[in-house]
């Protein structure tokens, strides 16, 4: 006899393991595309001189022709207005602007440099960026800090994954891969990011007063002057007598000589020229790029002990990587008067 039970009274007992996957699928697309979404919407986020001297360079950016970017060696040893100074009795004027910023290194500067060429700058012709390796080592200070977290877009998550491939054992790659990778995924999911959004709010309803962290000329340069101990002379003196014995020029590295390019190319789109600056560290390696790269002649050295000895001097420094305010003034000038010759020359291009 047969059965009075239909499909329509069968129990729905099974599962589809297919449409579950489907399900996840669809769920985690939403989620990408969501924080994606978000990313793109909210403001640049809120980090501690950085923000502040950023947004006065995008509201007044159409009258700087020049742009100073890099780490502290910038933001305390390159004075705009010596610069324009110098640049206009060469018959070349300039109206510059230092985006300097203690601790930010490749490739934190390349992220902060894409976001003021966004702002589109009409008069742009000249980008200074501070030359070093790419910076993939762990710094305790910083951790957990949303100066770590901001800058871990796609782009810049990716140099430093191949950084850490081509430099680091395996130990301290994997070590090293997970920590970035935590916070790349901590900013592409756009955790604490709240704050950003409410404090641009509010600057929607007044305006904003010049940073007192852009410095008395308010164009980002903040001089420093403090004298070395004795201990901390003889520390400087030795190992700068080391490091002139192993002087010797070298290119970067692969990964280094890639993430420069890549912002050379997003530089020259926005109408400019990029330069690479090496500022008189006690290191005396002549860092460059392999003539292929494109970049090879645009690069500006100054770690020179036996070129540039006035500013070795004990009494110009801070320490190993730093100049005192004198120095700093002295070494403005120098830059400046090499900048114009090789202008003069047709040698920046």
């Amino acid at each position: 006899m047969p059965s009075s039970e239909t499909k329509l009274d069968r129990p729905r007992t099974e599962y589809s393991l297919g449409r579950a996957f489907l399900n996840a699928g669809i769920a985690a697309l939403v989620f990408v595309l969501s924080c994606a979404g978000l990313n793109a919407l909210l403001p640049f986020p809120e980090i501690d001189v950085l923000s502040s001297n950023l947004r006065f360079f995008q509201q007044h950016r159409d009258d700087f022709d020049t742009v100073f970017i890099g780490s502290s060696r910038f933001r305390h040893q390159i004075s705009p207005g010596i610069f324009d100074r110098t640049m206009r009795e060469a018959g070349l004027p300039t109206r510059s602007f230092n985006l300097g910023i203690d601790g930010m290194v490749p490739p934190e500067d390349g992220y902060v440099l894409e976001h003021l060429l966004g702002a589109k700058p009409r008069r742009l012709k000249w980008v200074f960026i501070e030359l070093d390796e790419l910076q993939t080592k762990r710094v305790p200070l910083a951790e957990g800090t949303r100066r770590w977290v901001y800058w871990h877009d796609l782009k810049r998550t990716a140099l430093v994954i191949r950084a850490i491939h081509e430099r680091r054992g395996y130990w301290e790659a994997r070590e090293l891969l997970l920590f970035h990778g935590a916070l790349f995924v901590k900013n592409f999911t756009n955790v604490g990011r709240k704050i950003d959004f409410l404090q641009s709010m509010s600057r929607l309803w007044k305006e904003e007063a010049p940073s007192k962290t852009l410095g008395p000329d308010v164009d980002g340069y903040v001089p420093l002057s403090w004298e070395m101990t004795a201990a901390e002379v003889a520390v400087y003196e030795t190992d700068l007598k080391n490091a002139v014995a192993d002087s010797e020029s070298r290119f970067v590295s692969a990964s280094a000589e890639h993430a420069y390019r890549q912002v050379a190319e997003e530089v020259r789109r926005a109408g400019a020229i990029p330069i690479l600056l090496v500022t008189p560290l006690t290191m005396q390696i002549k860092l460059g790029f392999r003539p292929e790269s494109g970049i090879a002649d645009n690069v500006m050295s100054f770690n020179d002990a036996g070129a540039y000895p006035q500013l070795y001097r004990k009494e110009m420094r801070l320490d190993g990587n730093h100049l005192n305010s004198v120095a700093a003034e002295e070494f403005t000038r120098v830059v400046a008067e090499n900048f114009s010759r090789l202008r003069r020359e047709n040698r920046i291009q």
